[in-house]
Formats: C-alpha cells, structure tokens, sequence
C-alpha cells in the first residue's frame, strides 16, 4: 500500500527527455602511498590501531617539539615509552621524560648518577627498569617508582653502551665499546662475555630464542652456550643494526647498505648507504634510515620509493594510542608524533560521496566524478570513453551496478556498463539545481531539487512528472524503507508516504531543516535536523536527542553508522562517532553524559552551503569522511579499538617548595603552610583534553573536579593521616576510575603530641583550681554586696509600681470627674441659659406685636435671630459638652441621635446604627460614668471620620452582652497604615487615638482597630460589664 501511495504523489504534467548531451566524466589524481602503518615492537601494545591506508608520511598530522619547547638538546638517539605511559626521549644533552605536556629533564646537574649527559639507548626489563646507556658515561638504571632512582652499574663505568636487549631468559644484555656484558642474578651486577667481537653495536634474539650480534667486525650468533660466525656472514662487517623479520629472517643495517639474510642466501640493497636504523612492525613492515636520516620502508621484501621529507631521522617508536614517534638530529624540532586519522588532500571540493560496490568510492565534484579506491589515489573513470565536465551534486547507485549522477545544471546522467546515458538536457532560463537523486525498487528515479521542489522520473515512459507539494522547497533525500513506507527529507519537514509527519515526539520539528539521514543494516532510519540535534526511527516509532550539549550543539549536517556499532554524525565543529548503545544508556539513566570521539581536523574549513562534512561507508567496512579539501579513510576497525585508559600518576609532593621523599607515603611536620601534589596522565593522543578529580580523605571525601589543571594545593592541614587521590580521562572521554593514591602523614610538633597535651591538661587544671578557689571568694564578697543591691532596688521597683497604680487610678477619677464637670456644665448651660434665652426670645416677640413703629420692629427681629442664633449655639455646645439625650434617653439612642444630625445632616455623610439584641443583664450593669466615656469616645471616632477619613458612608454597630459593650465605628474611607499611625498622641498630630485607648484601658477596656490605605476603617471599643473582673462600677466607687 506505501508502495502505490508513493507512486500517486502530486503532479501529472510530463517533461519530455531530452538528447544524451553530458561529454565526459572528470579527471583527478590523489598521489597516495605508504599503504600500510608503521609499528615498533619494542615493549608496545600490539593492539594498537595502523595508521591510515594510503598516505604518505608527510600527508599525516604531526606536532613537534625542540629546545624551545623543552628537549635539552637538538639531537635525538632513542625514544621509549614506557608501561607508565611515560615517553623517554634519549638526547645529547640529557634524559627528558614526556606525559604528552611538559618535559622533565634528568641531567649530571641534577642527577649525580649520570656520568655523561649524552643517552644513546633506552630500554624497560619486564621488572620495570629503566636502563639508560650513554657515551662514555656507561649504563644507569632507573628503578621503579614514582622518583625513579638512579644507580650506575659500577662494571660498566666509562663505557659506551649502544644497544640494549632483555632474552627471553629475563637476562639483560648491553652492547658497549668494550664488547658485549650481561647482568647476573639480582644483583645488579653485569659480566663481560666473550663473543668474538671486539665492540659490539647491535644486538637482536629471534623466534627460536637465538642471539645474535654485530659491530665493526662483523656478525655472530649464539648456539648454545657459544658465539660462532655463520659461513654465509664472513664478507659482511660495519654491522650497526640488527632487526628480525616476521618471518624470522634477519635484517641488517651497515656501513655498506641494508643486507636482508635468509635461507635463500643474502640480498644487499643500497650498497652505497650506510644504514643506522632499523625497525619492524607488527605488520611485517621493515623501516629503515640512512646515514643522513632519510626514512623508508621495505615491505614484503622490497623497498618502496616513497620516503619522509621531514628532518632527519635516527630513532621510530609506536605508541600504544597509534602515533608514530621520530627521533632526529639537526633540526629546530627534532621529536615529531605522526598522529592517525589523519587527512588527504584533494584538489578540487567534492559534494558528495557514494560506496563503491567494488572498492572505495566515488566522489561527485566540481569538475565531475571520479573513482577513490584504497590505497590507490584517484582512478580516471573510463577516462578514454567519456568525459562529464559538469557539477556533480548527486550521486545514488542504481540497478545493475550501475550509478546516477545529478548536476548542478539540472541534468542528471546514468553511467552503466553500456555507457553513460542522459535523460534531461538543461533548463532554459532559472536553473534547478539537483540536490538528491534516488532510484527505488520499481526504478522510478526521485529527484529533489534546491529551493525547487521535487519530481520523478518514470522509468518506462522516461517522462518527468513534478511534485507540487514540494514547490518552493530544498529536497534533502529519499529514502524506501524495507517495510515499504517511504520517507522524503526536505527543509520544511519530514513527509511519510506524501504526508508530513507530525508524531508527537517530533512536536515542534514539524517544519524543521532534516538535513541528512541513514539507513542502518538493522532497518533504522537515523536523521539529522539541522539545530535540533538528531533523531532514530525505529519499529515506527521515533525517538529524539535534542538536548544542545557536546556535539548537539553543533549543525549536523551527515550521519552514518559502521560495522562496529558506532553512530558517525559530523557538522561546522567537526565529525563526531559514538556507541549506538550508549544513546539507550543515556536515556535509560544509566550514564550522565553521551561519550564521543572527535576525529583528526580537515585541512578546508567547513562550508555548510556546500554541505560538508560528507560520510561514506565502503562496502568492506572502511570509513570514508570527505570535507572540502581533503578526505580521511579509516580502515575497518581503527575507529572501533577501544581508546585506553589513561596511566595516573602522582609526580612531586612538596611541602612549602620542599620535595617529599617517599613513594608509596609521605610525611611531614605541622605547621607546613602549603602542601602541593604535581600529577599527571600520560596520553599522547589528545594531552590537552585529558580531565582530572582528586580528593584528599581525611580532610573531605569530596571529588574536586580539577579540569585541566595538573596541580592540586592544601593549606594548614592538621596533624594525622591523609590520602590523595587522583583520577584522570584521556581527554576522549574514558576515566581511569582506580588512579594514584599516596598516603600522607602530618607529624604534630612537639607542642602538638599527646605528652605535651597531658602535661599541659594537668597543669591547667591545677592552675585552674587556685585561680577557681581565688575567684569564687572574689564573688562570694560581690555576691553579698549585690544581693543588697537587688534588695534594694525590689524595694524601689515596688514603690514605684504602687506609684503607678495610684497614678493610674488617678487619671482614671480625673477622667470621670472631667466627664462628670462636663455633665453639670452641660446641665447648667441648658437649664440656666438656654432656657433665660428662651424667654429673652418670647419677651422680644411679645414686644414685636405691640409695637407699632416699622424700624422698631425690624431692630426687635433681628435681635430675635441673635438670640435664636445664641440659643442653638449653646444647644451645640451642651452636646459637645455632654449629651442631654445620653441621660435621658440611654446610650444607644444618644449615639443614633447624634450620628443623625451632627454626621448626617451637618457634614452630609450616610450614617446608619445597628443596634444588636440585649440579652438581660443586671440593672446598672454599666454607669452613667461608663457610658459618658463610651459615648464621648464614639463621638471623637466619628469626628476622625469626618475630618480624615473622606468618607462617605458610617456605620456604628452596638452591641451588649452579659459580659461586655462593644461599639464598632466602621467608615468606607481612605484608611490608614495601622502600624505608624494608630495610638499616637493627639499631640504629635495624629488621629487621637491615643486618647480615646487611655481611657479605655482605664476602664478596663480596650481599642481596636482595623484598617490598611484605600479599604477603610474599622474601630472597635470594648468595655466590660459591671459583674466582670474589671468593673466600671469599681471606677465610680474610686470617684
């Protein structure tokens, strides 16, 4: 059904085909040589990857160093690397031991053992030893640890050591100008042995455990317990090197050429060089230095043409990572490390790349496209047949063997066994230039053009049918699935049998740049999308990795996976590889991190417009990554060798600048102010990037994490045991989880042991004691006179409180007494001349009548309304005073009469009481003193209401119990900030409030209030009733 759908995609207009016009495919040559790698056997991990197939030496990544960067000389003689993962770089001026960032010197100034600086040999025994031989200056041993002691070989003073060698019998054997000595026993002792040869400067042992030795006089061998010299080795002399082939036939080096002895009799190469150097690799492969240094190669018994043209060379090493190690002499640098991964350059851009089905691939360039095979360069493509001198931009595999090849004009050729076919001539007018090509099983070709959209070519009708879905678009690429369903990537989205495809784990991506894809041998369709990271589909479904850490950072532009499970994805920062099974781990929880490889840099920089990087895996399994200006080919299997973990060890520890004996511990007095520990990891691949944590238990159990940094600094750590540790990655994401420890002892001074603590605990208790039996008599004197004191002043406080209470209790009669004036005054104003007013004003109408005089008459009504006016006056100032109505009438009624016209009809406001129910309560529960208070008090809250509170609506709420009277004034006003401006004096400007909670905590009572700016006000006054604890009752009786 996916199948007919494809087929059934938009679009019916035909175009028709066009005449074969494409000429010729274009020409290219890659010189490539030097097909296999370099190795040394001498003590090296034999499971280290090779280097590249194909390349010359000069062609590989390099990085070298010379005095300026901290060698002690310009002449190298040998170079090692040891099971510590340490390089030791014998020179001219010294012994310099290398972790891959600095160098450290061993030298006559600072080791007195060496009895010449000049270090011609180096070699590790199987118990660790590192054995330096010198001219003139015999041999030294370097024992194991982390100082590497040195001790001269006493027998061997003086003497030139060329040549090291351990036979299989764990015996050492030292080639010297005094001829050939061997160690004895344990000891250290070493013994000349008479071998025929006067000096010997080569020494080699083959598979069948024979020994064999050369120098100035010739060659011998080792039968038994004699040396002989061979029949077919009596014309051969000036012997300076010795190597065994891997097929255990004998090389050697001499004054007159490279000799190669077997069965067969003897070969002679270069009968004119003079020959210094020789090494096999692991492979079989034989190199080989002349006098002047110049390196090459013999492989498979001949020699090869192709030589290094960098600086001399006297001394090659492997390291177990898979770089190659130059010694020279005479050169500004004089060590080099030839890494692997490294790139070949091209001389014209490709854009893409296409597995060959026979061997490497081909390459779709600028100029057209051509054919990359391993170890070959490039190969003209029927280079006498044709020639295509257009953009290839488009490569799939058709039926048949055969291949497609889109260009940027828009046409699209086919190159089979018949010849080379076209099938559309070149546009008129806007070229559409081909972006993928891809032909499925039914051969119907699918065309994805660059911001044009797509089509398809009929393979029967040859006509091409447009897809206007895709109008406007980039088309990425097509893929069939092998279920059936088809997949187009464009860069607006992803389409699924001509639908886009919006799974919810694609939210968001719906219209996202999928930029690349791979279909992997389990039928998983991985895909990138361009600055959203990647994603997998799977047993259809689709999982995500989004997150834009690492390498997700990064624009991927191609990924594909190889036969080792590894996932290949490369952007602008470089091309990246990882264990498939570590994206299943990431999610699963079970590592924090995805770990990743980088591989070596390209020589172009990247150009995302012409989609770089590209990847490719050739049918045997090789990776191939093509980048603007060069191509990287990695044999199966170099990228699947496990990176090793990094050696960790701990190198100097000082205290305050001094140097720490002690390898496995250390120790030291207190009072030290700076412990420092230099460590490292010795790993050469990438040495900048290795990462460190430490801790120091004891003092934390914390990891630190260290980054970079190869130096770790403890201030005034106090007496007792320590232990350090150091863990490190080889800067490619794997840990050395284990380390280096070292134990760390701090000595306490003589004022810190546990004698002196005794002597001294004992000392101060006694002086404690007399100081203790001395103060305690002081105190009891000032005991007695405080407690006097004390006495005293409970007297003085009792005084005052009773001060206080009478204070109290007077302020409380004077405030009755005031309300109690005001009553009578009050009382007196209204019966005295209120009503003398009244009849003022009845005498003044009477007279108005009979009087018959008009001017007489207006005087007499105008003194009536000044009467009148005095009258109301003193009516206000009778209930300023004291209410009339309060004794009158009651309290409630006094306050409903007074909020009506004084609140309501004088100042405007809305005013309304609510007066709740009265439960019975005994007679005179509260006094006609009580109530004046209250209602006075009600009376100032309401005046507040007026003058403060711009109100417009004034609700008072009574309400008695058999317990207390509670009256709350509740207002819609402005409000105030209850904190600053509640129960200050009326004094200092406030609202009175102050006043009103005098008098209320008088009687006994208390003022409550609510309020914040802009939602109004709520006061409360609470007074309890006369058969409470606190009785207003009380208060009259004190008056």
């Amino acid at each position: 059904m996916a199948r007919h759908r494809k087929q059934e995609m938009m679009g019916e207009s035909n175009v028709n085909g066009a005449s074969a016009l494409l000429q010729r495919f274009a020409v290219f040559l890659l010189a490539a040589a030097m097909a296999l790698m370099p190795s040394v056997g001498r003590g090296q991990d034999e499971g280290a990857p090779p280097l590249e197939f194909g390349l010359r030496l000069g062609d590989l990544a390099s990085e070298a160093w010379g005095i300026d960067d901290g060698l002690p000389a310009n002449e190298v003689f040998d170079v090692l690397q040891t099971r510590d993962g340490y390089l030791w770089v014998a020179t001219a001026g010294g012994l310099a031991r290398f972790d891959g960032i600095r160098f450290e010197v061993f030298d006559q100034a600072n080791t007195p053992s060496l009895k010449s600086d000049k270090i011609l040999t180096l070699y590790q025994s199987r118990d660790g030893t590192l054995w330096a031989g010198s001219e003139g200056g015999g041999l030294i041993a370097f024992h194991p640890g982390r100082h590497r002691r040195a001790e001269p070989i006493e027998e061997l003073a003086e003497l030139t050591v060329r040549a090291l060698m351990e036979d299989r019998d764990g015996v050492l054997w030292a080639a010297t100008s005094a001829g050939a000595w061997r160690s004895q026993g344990q000891g250290g002792s070493f013994e000349p042995v008479e071998v025929g040869l006067k000096e010997v400067t080569a020494m080699a042992e083959d598979a069948r455990g024979t020994l064999w030795l050369g120098g100035p006089e010739g060659l011998v061998r080792r039968e038994g317990d004699t040396f002989e010299r061979p029949e077919y080795a009596q014309g051969i002399d000036a012997v300076q090197v010795i190597a065994v082939g891997d097929d255990d036939t004998l090389w050697l080096g001499t004054g007159r050429g490279l000799i190669h002895v077997r069965k067969e009799g003897v070969e002679r190469f270069y009968k004119n060089s003079s020959i210094v150097l020789l090494d096999r690799d692991s492979l079989g492969i034989l190199w080989y230095a002349s006098g002047s240094g110049t390196l090459s190669r013999i492989h498979e018994g001949k020699p090869e043409p192709s030589r290094w043209s960098g600086a001399g060379v006297s001394c090659i090493l492997r390291d177990r990572e898979g770089s190659l190690w130059l010694g020279g002499r005479g050169e500004p640098q004089v060590l080099r490390q030839l890494k692997p991964e490294s790139p070949a350059s091209i001389d014209n851009p490709s854009l893409c790349v296409l597995p060959s089905e026979t061997d490497g691939v081909w390459l779709g360039s600028l100029k057209g496209v051509a054919w990359m095979p391993v170890g070959m360069g490039w190969r003209a493509v029927s280079d006498d047949r044709f020639v295509i001198r257009e953009a290839t931009q488009a490569l799939a595999r058709g039926r048949e063997g055969s291949i497609w090849a889109g260009h940027r004009n828009g046409t699209i050729s086919r190159w089979s066994k018949d010849g080379l076919e076209t099938f559309l001539e070149p546009r008129r007018g806007a070229v559409a230039s081909i972006q993928t090509i891809y032909e499925d099983h039914a051969g119907t070709l699918w065309i994805g053009y660059r911001n044009k959209g797509a089509a398809r070519l009929e393979s029967k009708a040859r006509t091409l049918v447009p897809l206007p879905a895709f109008d406007e678009l980039t088309v990425r690429w097509f893929q069939e699935m092998p279920g059936g369903e088809f997949f187009i990537g464009t860069s607006d989205g992803l389409f699924q049998d001509g639908a886009r495809v919006s799974d919810p784990l694609l939210d968001g991506l719906a219209d996202a740049d999928f930029f690349a894809h791979h279909l992997d041998d389990d039928g998983n369709l991985w895909l990138t999308i361009l600055g959203n990271g990647f994603c997998r589909w799977k047993d259809g479904r689709f999982s995500t990795w989004r997150r834009k850490v690492g390498f997700l950072k990064d624009n991927l532009l191609t990924v594909m996976t190889d036969n080792g499970g590894n996932l290949w994805m490369g952007g602008r920062r470089g091309v990246f590889y990882l264990a498939k099974r570590s994206l299943e781990d990431f999610d699963a929880g079970k590592i924090e991190e995805i770990e990743y490889k980088s591989v070596a840099e390209g020589r172009g920089k990247v150009n995302r417009a012409g989609g770089y990087p590209l990847a490719a895996r050739a049918l045997d399994g090789s990776v191939w990554i093509v980048r603007k200006q060069d191509v990287l080919f990695l044999p199966p299997g170099v990228t699947l060798t496990k990176s090793h973990e990094p050696p960790v060890l701990v190198e100097h520890v000082l205290a305050d600048g001094t140097a720490l004996e002690g390898n496995d511990a250390v120790e030291f007095r207190s009072g030290t102010r700076r412990l420092t520990i230099h460590y490292t990891a010795p790993t050469h691949a990438a040495p900048e990037s290795a990462k460190f944590k430490y801790r120091l238990s004891g003092h934390t159990d914390d990891w630190i994490d260290a980054g970079t940094e190869r130096v770790a600094q403890f201030t005034d750590l106090q007496p007792g045991k320590y232990g350090f540790q150091v863990i490190a990655s080889n800067g490619k994401g794997v840990w050395n989880e284990t380390g280096a420890t070292i134990a760390i002892q701090v000595l306490p001074r003589w004022f810190e042991t546990w004698w002196f603590r005794v002597t001294g605990f004992i000392g101060a208790v006694l002086l404690v004691g007399a100081f203790v039996r001395m103060r305690l008599a002081t105190a009891n004197r000032r005991n007695e006179a405080l407690q006097r004191e004390i006495g005293e002043r409970h007297r003085t406080e009792a005084a005052l409180l009773e001060n206080q209470k009478r204070l109290k209790e007077l302020a409380s009669e004077l405030t009755i007494a005031e309300e109690r004036e005001r009553r009578r005054i009050a009382a007196d104003l209204h019966d005295d001349v209120g009503q003398t007013l009244a009849l003022a004003r009845i005498q003044l109408a009477s007279a108005r009548k009979s009087t018959g005089l008009p001017d007489l008459g207006i005087k007499l009504d105008e003194l009536s309304s000044t009467i009148l006016k005095a009258s109301q006056d003193t009516r206000h100032l009778v209930y300023d005073l004291s209410s009339p109505s309060l004794n009158e009438l009651g309290l409630d009624e006094a306050i409903e009469e007074w909020l009506e016209e004084e609140i309501g009809n004088r100042y405007g406001l809305r005013t309304r009481i609510v007066i709740q129910a009265k439960p019975a309560a005994p007679e005179n529960a509260i006094t006609d003193d009580v109530n004046a208070l209250l209602f006075r008090s009600v009376r100032e809250l309401l005046i507040n209401v007026v003058k403060h509170a711009k109100a417009r609506n004034v609700v008072v709420t009574s309400e008695h119990t058999s317990n207390h009277i509670k009256i709350t004034v509740a207002d819609d006003g402005v409000g105030f900030d209850v904190g600053s401006e509640a129960f200050r004096a009326s004094s200092e400007g406030g609202f009175g409030l102050f006043s009103i909670q005098e008098r209320m905590m008088n009687l006994g009572g208390s003022l409550q209030i609510d309020s914040e700016p802009g939602k109004g006000c709520q006061a409360k006054l609470i007074v309890p009733c006369v058969h409470s604890d606190r009785s207003a009752t009380k208060l009259e009786g004190q008056s």
